[in-house]
């Protein structure tokens, strides 16, 4: 399994004055395992407490690449 860092950025999503300074990171990674298929996640998170997304990476969006067809398989709303 080989795994590729795509892109990363930051953006401070909210817009209410209490949490428009609340950062997020996102992260997008590109999962390639020794049988060919592939996975490419979006993560998300943040340490700010006003923030909805964990301290910890989590999916916000996951999709898998097998024999030619593309799935979203997770991901949180």
């Amino acid at each position: 399994m080989t795994e590729r860092l795509l892109a990363s950025w930051e953006d401070a999503p909210y817009v209410s004055y209490d949490r428009r300074s609340a950062v997020v990171e996102h992260r997008i990674r590109l999962v390639v395992y020794d049988d060919g298929n592939v996975d490419v996640v979006h993560e998300v998170r943040s340490d700010d407490d006003r923030a909805d997304e964990p301290a910890e990476w989590t999916p916000k969006e996951a999709h898998e690449v097998r024999g030619g067809r593309v799935t979203k398989t997770g991901g949180r709303p």
